[in-house]
């Protein structure tokens, strides 16, 4: 069950309390990056004593907001950049120690007019690499190791080009490498050579080369890199950057330039999902990457208001939700496959149409999620009824057989489950998923229970299986 770590006295310095925003990790560390002003930043590791809120020094004029940066610095610090309005207009480049409750500045490095842009910065090879927009608003590329004399500028730049934005934007780093994007070009840069590369593909069709304009969420994934072009509207995979990139599928017939990508591994399926906005999602696919066969799962038009969402493996399913729907789907990789899940309520009031599933997580083999109703507002829910295991074809072929059958069913009475190995556990749900009882015995009691169908999970030495039963 959720737990309140720490119930702040929002008086002082708090007094406004703490704004929404998301939680970005920094080793065994959590920080808010909020969503709106505020001159507090929340910090925790899960306990009370570790819990804290930290203000900024001096006189109170500096603040966070949503244009705020944030950079991991090696598991062991935070880097925050603020955008300062003063007169003479500065990025200040702040640092928290995880082992430490103060927020230290670094440096300040003049900067235009213009708001910073809030990209968080990317950590290779010892320093945090971040980009600041200068004073005549030509943007560079900075780094730091956390001290001062070491936040400078970047040993390499890429060029310009007068019909671009001229906006370097940090995607990953890979085979011991910084992936950069930039004016429709992707640039890698070897710290340990100084070497700054462009990958260039050829093209029957102007302009002759492959134009790549990467979308947010590139990942790795089995030592293969897997990232999004909007310009083409293609996934691509590279082994290596020594080696050209394999497209994987095209998103054929698209509609729309998606600025969001989610990649996540669900048994043996990589399942893509492309949006115009973050956990908002215009398609779904999944594909094979051994075969690289791909199917399109789900997809809905530019101005939909059904995107998928909240997509979470367990089980080697793939769950998620829907925009403006209270309803919870699994697929195993294929449209064919997609079932909607019963979310019957035996606690509390039942999901009404105009409720809506706003998160879904799993935790220890168990799925819950969150979703707001129209009479409590938002609460969590878990699901308890077993949820079905997809065997890949690993598992099938090397699969063992139970055994374990239980015997009379349908029954009146008493029924007796036969298993090979030693029973240890046995737990009796109902339909709506409530545990209505638990035993070690090889005998059950179903005599006194209502008629209809019921679920026996049973552990073993060897396995554990759930079976069901119907009692007349």
């Amino acid at each position: 069950m959720p737990q309140l770590i720490k119930d702040f006295d929002y008086n002082g310095d708090y007094s406004y309390g703490i704004p929404d925003g998301k939680l970005f990790k920094v080793g065994k560390y959590y920080y808010q990056k909020p969503n709106s002003y505020t001159g507090v930043l929340a910090k925790s590791d899960g306990t009370a004593e570790n819990t804290q809120m930290l203000t900024f020094p001096g006189n109170g004029n500096d603040r966070l907001d949503d244009n705020s940066s944030f950079g991991n610095l090696n598991d062991a610090a935070l880097v925050i950049l603020t955008y300062s309005s003063d007169n003479d207009r500065k990025i200040k480049v702040w640092k928290v120690e995880n082992s430490q409750n103060t927020i230290t500045l670094i440096k300040e490095i003049p900067t235009s007019a213009n708001v910073h842009d809030g990209k968080d910065g990317i950590f290779y090879n010892g320093y945090l690499y971040f980009t600041v927009r200068k004073p005549d608003n030509k943007t560079e590329i900075w780094r730091t190791d956390g001290t001062s004399e070491n936040t400078t500028l970047a040993s390499f730049s890429i060029p310009d080009n007068e019909y671009y934005s001229n906006i370097p934007e940090f995607v990953i780093v890979f085979d011991n490498q910084l992936l950069i994007n930039k004016n429709y070009k992707l640039w890698t840069y070897d710290d340990a050579s100084q070497v700054l590369k462009d990958i260039t593909i050829a093209t029957d069709s102007y302009p002759y080369t492959v134009q790549f304009n990467i979308v947010k969420n590139s990942k790795i994934i089995d030592n293969k890199l897997y990232l999004y072009s909007q310009s083409n509207n293609s996934l691509y995979r590279f082994d290596n950057f020594s080696s050209q990139p394999l497209v994987v599928l095209t998103n054929y017939g698209s509609t729309f330039y998606p600025s969001y990508s989610s990649l996540e591994k669900c048994g043996n399926s990589i399942y893509l999902a492309v949006g115009s906005s973050e956990n908002n999602f215009n398609s779904l696919w999944s594909f094979d990457p051994q075969s690289n066969i791909s199917n399109l799962i789900y997809t809905t038009n530019y101005s939909g208001l059904n995107k998928a969402k909240n997509l979470t493996c367990l089980n080697n399913y793939m769950y998620y939700s829907k925009e403006n729907s209270n309803s919870i789907y699994r697929t195993n990789g294929t449209q064919q496959s997609v079932v909607t899940m019963d979310t019957t309520i035996d606690n509390a009031e039942q999901l009404e149409t105009t409720d809506s599933i706003d998160d879904i997580f799993s935790y220890d083999g168990h799925l819950y999620f969150v979703a707001t109703t129209k009479e409590s507002g938002k609460e969590l829910f878990h699901i308890k009824t077993d949820l079905p295991t997809f065997l890949m074809t690993d598992d099938i072929q090397n699969v063992k057989k139970s055994n374990i059958t239980i015997a009379p069913n349908p029954t009146s009475g008493f029924v007796k489950i036969f298993a090979e190995s030693n029973i240890n556990k046995v737990e009796v749900y109902n339909s709506s998923g409530a545990k209505i009882s638990e035993t070690q015995s090889d005998r059950l009691d179903f005599s006194k229970l209502n008629s209809g169908v019921y679920l026996v999970k049973i552990y073993t030495d060897d396995f554990i299986e759930t079976k069901k039963i119907i009692k007349k």
